[in-house]
């Protein structure tokens, strides 16, 4: 299950938001290829990043309001649940998502930090993993978090909306 963040004009935010379900999908996943909106791919890490920051899995989540979380899961789910759904992040609510994501710390993150609670949690996909290979996993969620905050950075720049697509 990967995580893919998609950067779309207004136009194509409304078409998506108009399609019904099955063309919903296609539509996404075409975004790429047909219109060559940016992207960025957080591939398989996006529940830990969003476990890291909020205390909570990703998956099953629905956006509630907290910025933290909706920089991982969307704020409008448009498509799905449970570990499979599109949802967006319109270029107004983006700038508060920015915001939260640019105050984290990420020395408090890291002092903070207990691998076991990832695996009690069941985090995708390291619920499996021991403790010191969740440890190692740190580094990567902290970049992901970096990577992200310079996405959006771009996006909101450009006056676009994400459309987050998670599967």
């Amino acid at each position: 299950m990967d995580a893919i963040y998609t950067a779309v004009r207004d136009d194509i935010l409304t078409e998506i938001r108009g399609l019904a379900e099955d063309e919903l999908t296609e539509r996404v996943f075409a975004l790429s290829e047909i219109d060559h909106a940016p992207e960025l791919h957080l591939s398989t890490s996006w529940d830990g990043l969003h476990f890291l920051l909020s205390g909570t899995s990703a998956r099953g989540a629905l956006p509630a309001g907290s910025a933290l979380s909706e920089g991982i899961v969307g704020a409008e789910r448009l498509w799905g649940g449970g570990v499979n759904w599109v949802a967006a992040t319109s270029r107004q609510s983006l700038p508060t998502v920015l915001s939260a994501l640019s105050a984290v710390e990420p020395s408090r993150l890291s002092q903070a930090f207990e691998p076991h609670l990832f695996r009690r949690a069941g985090i995708y996909p390291v619920s499996g993993w021991s403790d010191r290979a969740i440890s190692d996993a740190l580094p990567l969620y902290l970049e992901r978090l970096d990577s992200l905050i310079r996405f959006y950075s771009e996006v909101v720049a450009e006056g676009g909306n994400v459309i987050v697509e998670v599967g």
